[in-house]
This record gives structure tokens, sequence and C-alpha cells, in this order.
């Protein structure tokens, strides 16, 4: 989900992560737009480091890799919606 709120809040959309905390309250998901900025930062964090470890000659886990495919499919429903919320709010 972190890429399309990424998407979201670059200057091509606009968003502010209040804008897409109120999004994400349609859907069930009670974060203010402070944490999701916050959670952003902190995945993206992470990603840098496991590339750096990963090009370092170790591999992740194939724990991990499960862990986030499943992470992605569970979540897929979820960002759907979202971005068709978002497009539907646009064009109005």
């Amino acid at each position: 989900m972190r890429r399309y709120i990424e998407k979201l809040t670059s200057d091509k959309y606009g968003y502010t992560y209040d804008e897409v905390s109120e999004m994400l309250k349609g859907l069930g998901i009670n974060l203010t737009g402070s944490r999701i900025k916050y959670l952003v930062g902190e995945l993206k964090k992470s990603s840098r480091r496991r590339q750096k470890t990963s090009e370092n000659g170790s591999s992740t886990s194939v724990q991990e890799a499960t862990e986030n495919q499943s992470a992605v499919v569970e979540s897929s429903e979820a960002e759907e919606a979202l971005v068709k919320d978002t497009t539907d709010k646009r064009k109005k």
C-alpha cells in the first residue's frame, strides 16, 4: 500500500497525508496523517537496509519473502478500493 500512498502524496496528485488518512477511514483503517507519514518513512528505511545487505552478498530469507508476498496479497483489495475511491473523488 506504500506505493499508492506515495503516489497520492506526490506532486502529481497532491493529496496530504491527512487526506489519505480520511480515505483510509472509509476502508476501516484508522490512522492519522502523521502516523501514515511515519510508517511510510520506516518502510523506506527498512527497504534500504535490506537492499544494502543483499548487495553485500547476504540474501533475504525465504520466510521474509513469503511474509511480504502474503501481505501484498492481503492488502491488494484495500489498495484497489483506495485507488478507485480517489479516482471517483477527483472526477467530481
